[in-house]
């Protein structure tokens, strides 16, 4: 019990970053988001700086408590960061409200919820879509896969943890490899995974299992309300769209189907890429098609191109192809050749990946461990 409550104040920290993230990013390029959308582009600017980190400790084979401690450091200046960037937003806000103070705001930002918050249609349809969801993360923590899968990942996790170690040792059978699997170690989801249980002192598999799942499942959740309303500008018709999508979810039960990874394997990278990356580059790829001159949105899209390896490995080829297909027909259509330079400026963070996978694919060039 204590380590799921751990689990629970880790989750709370993690979100708590996110939204720091997002909402420097969004004061950075001067686009204000909702919390939702903060949420999102929090995600993928954790991962992003995760993996600028993360790579270059790899390819040094540095042991796991380095990127411990450089990562704490990170998250130490993101919280000052954060807490600078507000300041200097609350005094700003003072200075042409007639010198308020900042508790005052605070005050009218909770009187303002209260009144958007109020016993009505959308309300009850936010208790429901609420529950509904608190179902169906549940479902998914009880319910159990366990396939070759889930031995390498989670092993992956633990032994990491126990050997201080970066993809040194099999996941399958804990012998110590002769050379770094590229293919799993570009990305760097489960050696977060692994810091999480090793500053948190919890085990690896409750790490998985626990906190893995519930992020997935929230931040999947997050997304398909932000579509809603990107379609439809209401909150009613978002919060429908995720009661849908839940019960659809349920209702649903055929292999290999986002829906089933995200009940029986919610734990995995994969999960991450079939219910968050890919539907967050529909999302702001339906935003640019709207609005092909904010170049913010762009920036957006190679952030998104920079974290996606970095969450699943699986989106080394999903991801460029997806947004490959979606910017020929979006030049066909629109005639906007000029633009496609930022397609291709999009692009080369998946073609990094590509080409590294590539070299050491065909051998020419491995990561030997001494």
């Amino acid at each position: 019990m204590m380590q799921v409550m751990t689990i629970v104040f880790a989750i709370f920290l993690f979100f708590s970053l996110m939204e720091m993230l997002g909402y420097v990013g969004e004061c950075w390029i001067k686009d204000p988001h909702k919390h939702h959308s903060r949420m999102l582009m929090g995600f993928f600017l954790y991962f992003c700086m995760f993996q600028l980190i993360y790579l270059p400790l790899l390819f040094l084979k540095m042991p796991l408590h380095v990127l411990q401690v450089v990562w704490s450091i990170v998250c130490v200046l993101i919280i000052f960061l954060f807490l600078a960037t507000l300041a200097k937003k609350y005094h700003n806000l003072s200075d042409q409200s007639g010198a308020k103070t900042i508790s005052s705001l605070i005050q009218k930002r909770i009187k303002d919820i209260k009144q958007d918050n109020r016993l009505n249609f959308t309300f009850c349809l936010g208790v429901i879509m609420c529950l509904l969801l608190a179902l169906q993360i549940y479902l998914s923590v009880i319910s159990g896969f366990n396939g070759w899968d889930t031995a390498y990942y989670i092993s992956t996790v633990v032994q990491a943890v126990d050997t201080d170690t970066m993809y040194i040792f099999d996941g399958y059978s804990g012998v110590r490899d002769t050379v770094i699997n590229i293919r799993y170690a570009m990305s760097s989801f489960y050696m977060h995974s692994a810091l999480v249980a090793d500053i948190f002192q919890v085990h690896g598999a409750i790490v998985c299992r626990f906190f893995n799942a519930v992020v997935c499942h929230l931040l999947s959740a997050c997304v398909i309300y932000r579509i809603g309303k990107e379609i439809w500008q209401e909150k009613k018709h978002a919060c429908a769209l995720v009661i849908f999508w839940i019960l659809a979810n349920l209702g649903i039960s055929t292999m290999y189907l986002p829906s089933c990874f995200l009940y029986i394997r919610s734990y995995e990278a994969k999960t991450y890429c079939a219910n968050i990356v890919l539907p967050v580059v529909i999302l702001v790829m339906l935003q640019i098609c709207k609005n092909a001159d904010n170049k913010k949105k762009w920036l957006e899209l190679m952030i998104i191109n920079i974290a996606s390896v970095a969450i699943s490995s699986s989106c080394l080829l999903l991801v460029p192809f997806l947004e490959g297909i979606w910017m020929i027909v979006y030049l066909v259509t629109t005639k906007r050749f000029a633009e496609i330079w930022k397609m291709v400026l999009c692009l080369l963070p998946s073609i990094f990946y590509l080409g590294l996978y590539m070299i050491d694919r065909f051998d020419i060039w491995k990561i030997v461990i001494s």
